[in-house]
């Protein structure tokens, strides 16, 4: 053996047997992978310690090769060394390079050597979160109220932005106020009722109306009711497209006559849209709904769309059946049924019984009510009494579509269904 290789293997023996740090941050493992870090060598395991100071242990015989790298810490010690006691230029261009190369701790500790040298170094106050109010440097917290800046649930805010926060949470408890109040009007004991509509008086439109349409959603039919007809009384636009669902779909008459009612007191020239885009919808008490409330809403548009959509009104409803039918009742057959006491056995007949039914059952498609609805409606608006042919309301309209106006009677809102 040579003495060259002899140093070697005892350099080697040093390194495996003394745990130090190599200046080597991947390790490249013979399976192909790699780990990025720190890197120690103890015994016969490298300890890699990442970023985040995460510690995995390899065994020496796993890995292939260590790369020797320098990290942005490693450059900062050698910058840091290099930097003569009393140099606060040198300090500053460290702290700038540490905070170019994402180095917080090492930044603060640079701009925190500065102040050690330089009380006032404004850079430096700036850096560590100090602010000056006239002549002396102040943390944050200390130079807030100076700066007119007041607290508001733990944070510093200025004295409007307080205002403006302090607003909206006394708006959110008034909701809240409003919002049980009108529950309370579903309530069965009459007096909590009415006594929940006097206070609801007290509260502005403005307040109430965002309330007032979420309300149409209710479980309860008098909350439904009492939010379409104060919602009419406001008159807000807001409010005509919910208000038009709900006299669409809801189950109650009553809760649907007045949302048309609350429509009709807003007034829009808008109203007949939700309908019209209903009449193709394949719930058939929908679109019944959708065509009764066209008759209270007289609209151009509304004539074209009843007739143009009167194709699809067959599909969606049950069927009716006429039956005229005769039933007799026959033996069919006998069955032996046997019995006695014991002594004496009995036999007898027991007859079996069924029916025959003759006659004619005529089958029934039930659709005949939405094309009344529609004709009714069509001849409410038009003033013309066409039939219940679309056949002929179709020919009507291409003849007159340019030149029609819209009948001055039409139907009111106190009954727009009808019936």
């Amino acid at each position: 053996m040579t003495s060259r290789s002899a140093a070697l293997i005892v350099c080697f023996a040093l390194v495996i047997l003394t745990p130090s740090i190599l200046e080597a941050d991947v390790v490249h493992l013979k399976n192909g992978g790699k780990l990025e870090g720190r890197v120690e060598v103890s015994g016969d395991h490298y300890i890699v310690t990442t970023d985040g100071n995460i510690q995995t242990r390899i065994p020496v015989r796993d890995v292939r090769s260590v790369e020797v790298t320098r990290t942005n810490r490693d450059r900062y010690r050698e910058k840091r060394v290099k930097i003569r006691e009393g140099d606060a230029q040198g300090l500053l261009d460290l702290a700038r390079w540490c905070k170019e190369m994402g180095l917080k701790p090492e930044t603060r500790s640079a701009y925190e050597e500065i102040l050690g040298l330089d009380t006032n170094h404004a850079e430096a106050r700036e850096a560590l979160g100090f602010v000056k109010v006239g002549d002396e440097w102040l943390t944050e917290a200390e130079a807030r109220p100076h700066l007119g800046m007041v607290r508001h649930r733990g944070r510093w805010v200025t004295p409007e932005r307080k205002a403006e926060l302090q607003d909206a949470e006394e708006q959110k408890k008034e909701e809240k106020r409003i919002r049980k109040l009108i529950r309370k009007i579903g309530s069965q004991a009459p007096e909590a009722a009415e006594g929940a509509k006097a206070r609801l008086l007290a509260y502005g439109a403005d307040q109430k109306l965002p309330l007032l349409v979420e309300a149409l959603q209710s479980a309860d039919k008098p909350v439904r009711i009492y939010a379409a007809r104060e919602l009419g009384q406001i008159g807000d636009e807001q409010a005509l497209r919910p208000l038009a669902q709900l006299a669409i779909e809801d189950r109650y008459k009553s809760v649907r006559v007045n949302a048309v009612r609350a429509l009709k007191a807003i007034g829009s020239p808008e109203t007949a849209v939700p309908f019209i885009e209903k009449l193709n919808s394949n719930n058939q008490y929908h679109r019944l709904h959708a065509v009764e409330a066209l008759s209270v809403f007289p609209d151009r548009r509304s004539v074209y769309w009843l007739i143009k959509t009167w194709r699809g009104i067959s599909s969606g409803f049950g069927k009716g059946y006429v039956m005229d039918t005769t039933m007799r009742a026959y033996i069919r057959d006998y069955q032996l049924a046997s019995g006695g006491t014991g002594i004496i056995a009995v036999e007898v007949a027991d007859p079996e019984l069924g029916t025959l039914t003759t006659g004619v059952v005529f089958e029934v498609k039930v659709q005949y009510v939405e094309i009344a609805a529609r004709t009714q409606t069509l001849a409410y608006l038009t003033g013309q009494s066409t039939g219940y042919s679309k056949k002929a309301w179709t020919k009507w309209w291409n003849e007159n579509k340019d030149t029609f106006e819209l009948a001055s009677r039409h139907a009111t809102d106190d009954n727009p269904e009808g019936s």
